[in-house]
């Protein structure tokens, strides 16, 4: 089996095979599993932190398995390393997938799953990271809290149609007396709690650093109990009285965390 990549020979097939894409019976003859079982139905969904893994891929015609990079995106960051042909019509395909740093925008390429003696195919879509549904960048610059000091950010638009999110924010320390670590507080106003402690507010330490690194990313996850969030959202950061460090902040942003589908055992060329 030939592990095909993006090239203009696969464009040219990719073209060749749209036409054909739209033939359901050909998307329930074909039956794509995790590596533990789970059926996939459109979307593959990479964790953030990458991993190696393979899909187990059962067809009733003889495939041909290829993956390519949306238009523009020039990082290979998912790579199919090798396809099996196993018994009839079964298929183990291996893949690695890097890890996404520093953010958790969305990144997505297309597994192509093609029968060229059917002239038929289909796409399962591969996806890391999480929509962004808002940032407050600091266009003046970040900002700096010192002992006592909080911010309130702007109500959080686009969050209340949202059940359960991300909230990320580049963070470092400034200490006085060269501590380590710096506390912070985060608050969630007008609905939300973090999953780590089932409370609106959350404690963490900022490592202390002259500038932004790569321990300045945080992120934290939230939800509000299956519900959507208020539309009167907002974060606030603090440091609390008695600490002898203020700390900088930056780039705070919501990603969407998706429901994943689950108990299908078909794939389709339609996305969420």
């Amino acid at each position: 089996m030939t592990i095909i990549y993006k090239t203009a020979a696969v464009l040219v097939l990719v073209s060749a095979i749209a036409s054909c894409t739209d033939d359901e019976s050909f998307h329930e003859r074909i039956k794509v599993k995790a590596k533990d079982g789970e059926a996939i139905s459109k979307t593959l969904f990479i964790p953030v932190e990458g991993e190696s893994s393979h899909l187990e891929v059962q067809a009733d015609e003889s495939l041909e398995i290829f993956c390519k990079s949306e238009v523009g995106e020039t990082d290979n960051w998912f790579r199919i390393t090798d396809v099996r042909k196993l018994e009839s019509g079964k298929y183990i395909v291996e893949y690695e997938a890097d890890s996404r740093r520093n953010t958790l925008d969305l990144r997505n390429v297309t597994m192509s799953l093609v029968a060229p003696s059917a002239g038929l195919g289909c796409f399962l879509n591969v996806r890391q990271g999480f929509r962004k549904v808002w940032n407050e960048s600091f266009s003046s610059g970040d900002i700096a809290l010192a002992e006592g000091q909080s911010w309130t950010s702007a109500t959080i638009d686009g969050i209340s149609s949202v059940k359960d999110a991300w909230i990320t924010f580049i963070a470092r320390g400034e200490s006085a007396s060269g501590d380590n670590n710096c506390p912070l507080m985060i608050t969630l106003a007008g609905g939300g709690i973090f999953t780590d402690n089932d409370k609106a507010v959350c404690e963490i330490d900022v490592a202390s650093s002259d500038e932004y690194g790569s321990d300045s990313f945080r992120k934290l996850h939230i939800y509000n109990g299956g519900k959507v969030f208020s539309s009167e959202s907002k974060v606030i950061f603090s440091v609390p009285d008695g600490s002898s460090a203020s700390v900088r902040i930056d780039e705070v942003c919501v990603y969407e965390i998706p429901v994943k589908s689950s108990g299908i055992t078909g794939i389709s060329d339609y996305d969420e």
